[in-house]
């Protein structure tokens, strides 16, 4: 593996990594613009990911339901 390989796979480094992105986006001259915040938004996101510090994503199951009533004469009901 390459030395590159390493430091991804070193969570530490990784997230000094993030930190690196993180400040340099929060010092340039267009700190403030909304795409800069939504990086530095999106940065502080995955940190917290790596730290365990979010609740684990729920998954939603939708099952179609389908309704039978026996006894009921539709040719009647036209």
């Amino acid at each position: 593996m390459s030395s590159a390989g390493l430091r991804i796979a070193s969570k530490e480094a990784r997230i000094a990594a993030y930190q690196g992105d993180y400040e340099q986006a929060a010092s340039g001259p267009k700190a403030g613009h909304h795409e800069w915040v939504k990086a530095r938004t999106g940065i502080l996101h995955a940190v917290a990911e790596e730290l365990g510090q979010l609740p684990p994503r729920t998954t939603v199951t939708v099952m179609p339901v389908v309704h039978i009533v026996e006894g009921i004469d539709l040719e009647a009901l036209r």
